[in-house]
C-alpha cells in the first residue's frame, strides 16, 4: 500500500486542495480512481509477448 500513496504524493502534491470532510473524501478517491486508470493503461500499452 505504500507505494500507492507515495506515488500520489509524488503526482499530485502534499495536500488535498479541498477542505471539508465530504470535499476531501471525495477529491482522494478521485485521485485513486485517476491512479488505477493510469497504471490500466500502463499495463495494456505494453506489447504483448
Amino acid at each position: 500500500m505504500e507505494p500507492v500513496f507515495g506515488q500520489i504524493h509524488t503526482r499530485q502534491g502534499k495536500y488535498l486542495l479541498l477542505r471539508g470532510l465530504e470535499k476531501a473524501q471525495l477529491e482522494w478517491k478521485l485521485l485513486a480512481a485517476c491512479h488505477n486508470f493510469m497504471k490500466l493503461q500502463s499495463y495494456r500499452a505494453e506489447p504483448a509477448v
